[in-house]
C-alpha cells in the first residue's frame, strides 16, 4: 500500500506536501492518543493489509501482463464490456473495473472518482454461484471471513470510493 507515514493517523500537515524544514506542528508525529477517528482508520488499514496478504491475486510480484504469470486481467467499463482504446482516453470517464482471475480465484475492483455514484453492470461469476464484497471504501469496510454477498445485475459504487468482489461460492 502506498501510505505515508502519518497518513494513519489523519496526519496532513495542512496540505503542505514538501514540509521537511518545518520543525512545528505542521511536521510532528503525535503517536500517544489517536482520535477515534484515526483508530478506526488505523484498523481498516490494518485490515486492508490483511486481505492484500489473504489473496494472491492482491500480491502478485510481477506485473500484470507478464505472461508466466498466468493471470487474466480484465479492464471494464460501467456498461460491463470491456475498455477500448477510446475508452481510455474519454475525458468524461470517471469510474473504471477491474477482473483478475487466475486458475483458482476471480477478484472484480471498481474505482470510481466521480463525485457521483456510478452504476455498473456484474459479470457472470466463474468459479462460484455470486459475487462477495470484500471491500467497500465508501463504508469503510471489510469483510475477511463471511463477506456479504451481492445481488447480480448493476451495482452501485458509491461517489469516490472502490469496492473489491470474490468470485465466491458461499
Amino acid at each position: 500500500p502506498m501510505i505515508l507515514m502519518g497518513d494513519e493517523i489523519g496526519r496532513s500537515q495542512g496540505g503542505n506536501n514538501n514540509s521537511y524544514c518545518q520543525d512545528d506542528g505542521m511536521n510532528w508525529l503525535d503517536l500517544a492518543d489517536p482520535s477515534p477517528r484515526d483508530a478506526a482508520f488505523q484498523d481498516f488499514l490494518r485490515d486492508l493489509i490483511a486481505l492484500r496478504r489473504s489473496r494472491g491475486l492482491l500480491s502478485l510480484q510481477s506485473f500484470l501482463h507478464n505472461e508466466k504469470l498466468k493471470v487474466e486481467v480484465h479492464w471494464l467499463r460501467p456498461d460491463g464490456g470491456d475498455m477500448e482504446n477510446d475508452d481510455w482516453h474519454n475525458p468524461d470517464a470517471r469510474a473504471v473495473g477491474m477482473r483478475l482471475q487466475n486458475s483458482t480465484q476471480g477478484l472484480l475492483s471498481f474505482f470510481n472518482s466521480h463525485f457521483e455514484d456510478v452504476e455498473f453492470d456484474l459479470p457472470e461469476p466463474v468459479f462460484g454461484e455470486g459475487w462477495a464484497r470484500l471491500l467497500d471504501s465508501h463504508e469503510g469496510s471489510l469483510h475477511l471471513k463471511k463477506a456479504p454477498r451481492v445481488e447480480q445485475g448493476r451495482i452501485t459504487i458509491k461517489a469516490r470510493s472502490v469496492v473489491v468482489l470474490e468470485d465466491t461460492a458461499q
